[in-house]
């Protein structure tokens, strides 16, 4: 383990910020077919999106990325939601 993974996630995703709309993160979440995840989970998901978000309303992969793991070290989601949400996350994010 290296010694920046003890104090902060690594870079996984783009750090490019793209203006991101509350409609088009909660139609994201409404249009995700997992089974795995309740609409309380999908609300929670949103809502750590839109928190990260800057006052633009632009957000990275990288910031959704944090926001995501944040929920899955909490439990609140699986790994397997997180890595779902994010191909969702960059299928949108990168058209």
């Amino acid at each position: 383990m290296s010694l920046f993974s003890l104090f902060g996630p690594s870079i996984k995703y783009s750090r490019d910020k793209r203006q991101v709309t509350t409609e088009e993160i909660k139609r994201l979440m409404w249009n995700t077919n997992s089974t795995s995840i309740s609409e309380t989970n999908k609300d929670a998901v949103a809502e750590a999106v839109l928190a990260k978000r800057d006052g633009d309303d632009k957000i990275s992969l990288q910031n959704i990325y944090e926001a995501l793991t944040k929920l899955k070290n909490e439990g609140r989601i699986t790994k397997t939601d997180r890595d779902l949400f994010m191909k969702i996350f960059q299928e949108s994010l990168t058209k």
